[in-house]
């Protein structure tokens, strides 16, 4: 690598870092919640359990794994790696404008320093552009980030091969198509995109048809797709009609101009847009966005024989924005993240619009100009951040730009419900209901404010709302059935859990909750089913921990031990599960591994008034009075009093006791 890449790349990381440099204790938000911090399939670097949570998402909750596994939720490590790759991502932008000014018109006209140059500012405003920050903000949007990154990958591997004929090259670009492919659906376009790219910048030889190989990889997303029915596949099955996709189609339209105008001018940015849905062809912001767009199109057209690089951006454009915007309805019409692999295309035409200005103005002035922009850009984007840095900050924003969406509401209520603040989360789950009275979210959200409120009926009133809404709905049942457990209705909590795990029959939390229900009813057996289920489908220290409690109620000590063992292999700083392993041992009589395993409670939790109890009982048996008389009035301090006649035991012997060890 030259001293002037190098040169290059410190001055990128330097700029990227600094701007985002206030990102790094942004809360999770919106949907990192329940792909995150609610997703057993990370908690474990197991490609069969991530595989199956989201198949067409593989590497980016790959990722996440090995952020949990790293550390947990902090969220200093999810942000580095967003950000990292970011710029990894800048740079991949960086070499595809130099390629592309090397195999277009613009190699004979330009020299290797004016390639350096324009990639360097085209790369300079990917980077610092105020649009990449939802993207960068929102952790779950890795999956844009990385899907992006291995697209260029793929891409600048094609190229690789098609400069050196090296077929390494070419297998390696067909193997990121495929990691790309399973890192995010939007990645579709890619076989599209090479054959784009060799048609445009390539002369018909016999290599050109290689290009051809990508083409079957078209099929992989779809597969993908249809095979495993990700979480997000319902919304579209029940979405996709004629009529919505028409819908769908017209509103996108209007939304590809929303984009190319925050491009352009990136004023109002909301990570919730309220973006009315376009239901004639005869509306007149259809009409002229459709006449824009031809207009748009017949340039780029023109453009192809005299300015290949801007007209392939623009293509670039809009095909990378096909997946989201035509006529495959989503729920949202409209999110920022989506121009992020789009914006490529946006800056390679900006260089060579930077270049055609740098013809007719001196190129101090246009650097100059450009520099300035970009300064601009970079202060924008790091006050954009602050925004993303609190929960509340963040919807309040979204509120105030969206006054007339539930969403919005729904959002800054869980952020106040988060925080302690009940009524305040009432109050705007109540708003979000008065936008939209079939809202499913707000009342699963109310309901829980309400049963932390000691307002129960209200919310098993709101569940049971939810549940006429979508009968299908897991985690309504699974709330009501919360409900039910903790006022003691057992029968009802395990009716309503038997079809939580009936409609959801690989979510571990049904089968776990199902067999408290059953533990508490005093139904060992189906308890212990439940239980096994529960970490058959996510082995975790709470599962295993149950399990060894319905081992104890049967007596059965070695499947208790190794269940309390089995729990520690998940979680081995738990001073409960420690505790109880000790007691197990002390049942059994084996005092020594109770007094170790006691103590080893004590390390994790020097509160554990179980622990105290142990050793009170341990020391009693093996005679050392005056230690077991120490840890019981510690056991008592906590609320635990253990049940020993210390009437019988006399001051002498306790004084005896003492002396003996010390002999």
């Amino acid at each position: 690598m030259s001293g002037n890449k190098i040169f290059i790349g410190v001055i990128l990381t330097l700029w990227v870092f600094s701007i985002y440099s206030n990102t790094f204790s942004g809360p999770f938000t919106f949907d990192d919640e329940s792909n995150i911090l609610y997703n057993p399939s990370i908690r474990e670097l197991n490609l069969k359990n991530i595989w199956r949570y989201w198949p067409g998402r593989l590497v980016p909750f790959l990722t996440f794994a090995i952020n949990y596994k790293l550390g947990k939720f902090d969220l200093f490590g999810y942000h580095l790696f967003n950000i990292s790759i970011h710029l990894l991502t800048g740079i991949l932008v960086y070499s595809l404008v130099c390629y592309i000014f090397s195999i277009s018109e613009l190699s004979i006209k330009t020299n290797q320093k004016e390639k350096n140059l324009f990639a360097f500012l085209a790369t300079l405003l990917f980077l610092t552009h105020p649009i990449q920050t939802e993207t960068v903000n929102y952790i779950f949007q890795r999956t844009t980030i990385l899907a992006t990154f291995f697209y260029l990958a793929s891409i600048l591997f094609y190229l690789e091969f098609r400069r050196k004929n090296r077929y390494t090259f070419l297998l390696l670009s067909l193997t990121s198509c495929v990691i790309a492919m399973l890192t995010k659906e939007n990645t579709f376009t890619l076989p599209v995109m090479i054959v784009i790219l060799e048609s445009f910048f390539f002369t018909k030889e016999r290599r050109r048809k290689l290009c051809l190989l990508f083409l079957p990889f078209l099929v992989v997303i779809p597969f993908l797709v249809i095979l495993s029915k990700p979480k997000n596949f319902a919304d579209i099955e029940r979405l996709l009609t004629v009529k919505s996709s028409f819908y769908y189609l017209l509103t996108q339209f209007r939304v590809l101009l929303t984009y190319i105008r925050l491009l352009l001018l990136p004023l109002n940015q909301n990570l919730d847009y309220d973006y009315a849905l376009s239901k004639s062809l005869l509306e007149a912001k259809v009409i002229i966005s459709l006449l824009i767009l031809t207009f748009i199109f017949t340039f780029t057209y023109k453009l192809t024989k005299k300015q290949k690089l801007i007209s392939f951006g623009i293509l670039w454009f809009f095909l990378t924005l096909l997946p989201e915007s035509s006529i495959i309805p989503l729920d949202d019409l409209i999110f920022e993240h989506r121009l992020y692999i789009a914006s490529v295309g946006f800056c390679i035409s900006i260089a060579e619009v930077l270049y055609l200005i740098s013809k007719r103005i001196k190129k101090e002035i246009v650097l100059a100009g450009f520099l300035l922009l970009i300064f601009i850009y970079s202060f924008t984007t790091y006050a954009r951040n602050k925004i993303w840095q609190d929960e509340l900050t963040l919807w309040n924003d979204v509120v105030k730009k969206s006054p007339k969406k539930a969403r919005p509401y729904l959002n800054r209520g869980v952020a106040y419900y988060t925080r302690g603040k009940l009524n305040e989360a009432l109050n705007d789950f109540n708003t979000a209901l008065k936008i939209n009275p079939y809202f499913l979210d707000a009342y699963l959200n109310r309901g829980v404010v309400f049963f932390y409120k000691n307002e129960t009926q209200k919310a098993i009133e709101d569940f049971t709302r939810a549940i006429h809404l979508e009968p299908k709905s897991s985690l309504a049942y699974k709330n009501r059935a919360y409900v039910f457990l903790n006022t003691g209705n057992y029968e009802f909590a395990i009716l309503d859990l038997q079809q939580a795990s009936r409609l959801r029959p690989d979510e571990y939390e049904a089968y776990l909750n199902l067999g408290v229900a059953y533990f508490l009813s005093k139904k060992i057996s189906e308890a212990k089913l439940s239980f096994q289920k529960a970490v058959e489908l996510y082995p975790s220290s709470m599962g295993y921990l149950a399990l060894a409690f319905c081992f104890r109620e049967e007596n059965n000590y070695r499947e208790e031990i190794e269940s309390y063992q089995k729990a520690l292999r998940y979680d081995s700083r738990n001073a409960n599960i420690y505790a109880n392993l000790a007691n197990a041992y002390l049942r059994l009589g084996n005092l020594d591994m109770a007094i170790n395993y006691s103590l080893l409670a004590l390390k994790y939790d020097n509160q554990s008034a179980l622990a105290y109890n142990n050793l009170t009982f341990a020391f009693y048996f093996k005679k050392e009075y005056h230690l077991a008389k120490r840890y019981y009035q510690k056991a008592v301090e906590l609320g635990l009093k253990p049940e020993i006649d210390w009437g019988s035991i006399s001051d002498k012997k306790v004084k005896q006791s003492r002396h003996e060890k010390i002999d």
